[in-house]
């Protein structure tokens, strides 16, 4: 496993771990249920070479942005929370959970559920890690298309018609939901047109 690009701004150190991080905890998990084989150790290396490229950003970011290395939070042995940082530092953890956070929001307002009085919002949405937090179906994963609903989406057998999708929204919010719907429905389709 090798770094095809170095990261330069914090965005980009995050992005490239949270990356990382995911891959390998998937791959981790697959070869510990045996859905990945490995005779010859070809996976364990990368796993290996990827744990390593890990540590080597870790360190970068934290010297980079200011923050306190995983290795540097002060240790008590009564179960307590490390002590605040000092002055306008950061732990390294707290830095990855609010740039996960901040993804996710931006992650939200790009779709349709952002416009929908039928979504659970946005604290739903982060702690689902980007799924669907409709307050009417809790069955939902990851938008199929981000501009549209998902329970008018025809890949699902029972899916709704869109006069009944906005049926639902005007019963829960009266017009105006209908209205801001209709108007964050036309956005992202602009913004998908742009892209």
């Amino acid at each position: 496993m090798q770094l095809l690009k170095q990261p330069q701004t914090e965005q980009e150190y995050w992005e490239c771990l949270y990356s990382l991080g995911s891959s390998l905890y998937a791959t981790e998990h697959d070869l510990c249920d045996g859905r990945i084989d490995d005779p010859d150790g070809e996976v364990a290396r990368d796993q290996s070479q990827g744990y390593e490229i890990g540590r080597r950003l870790i360190s970068e970011a934290c010297d980079k942005f200011g923050l306190i290395h995983p290795n540097d939070i002060p240790r008590n042995t009564t179960g307590q929370l490390p002590p605040l940082p000092p002055g306008k530092k950061m732990y390294f953890n707290d830095w990855l959970q609010a740039k996960r956070r901040e993804w996710l929001t931006l992650e939200y307002h790009k779709t349709i559920c952002s416009g929908c009085i039928l979504s659970e919002g946005l604290e739903e949405f982060i702690l689902r890690e980007g799924g669907i937090c409709c307050s009417l179906s809790h069955s939902l994963g990851i938008l199929v298309h981000s501009d549209t609903c998902d329970l008018v989406e025809p890949i699902w057998d029972d899916h709704w018609s869109r006069r009944r999708l906005l049926t639902n929204i005007r019963a829960r919010g009266g017009q105006a939901a209908v209205i801001v719907f209709r108007q964050k429905e036309a956005e992202l389709k602009t913004a998908a047109k742009n892209t």
